[in-house]
């Protein structure tokens, strides 16, 4: 899978669904997000998330521009000082 900040997730199912993730950052073990309405921080293990992805309970959508995308990355920051 190829990452992209700024690339948007629908949830699907569980106890996040509703909620679209923002991709912000990412490790080789770890996906960072701003989940949207709620603007909290949310993070996920790779393999879970790519578990995610393959069993329809996460699925892409579209890349956000960047003009939308700094104002959520701000944001993001903020959260991770509070």
């Amino acid at each position: 899978m190829k990452l992209k900040a700024g690339q948007v997730y629908a949830i699907l199912t569980g106890d996040y669904v509703g909620e679209m993730w923002v991709l912000m950052e990412w490790t080789k073990d770890k996906l960072s997000f701003l989940s949207i309405p709620n603007m909290l921080n949310r993070s996920a293990p790779y393999d879970r998330f790519q578990f995610g992805i393959a069993n329809r309970i996460v699925e892409k959508a579209d890349k956000l521009p960047t003009e939308v995308f700094k104002p959520l990355k701000e944001q993001y920051e903020q959260n991770l000082t509070h």
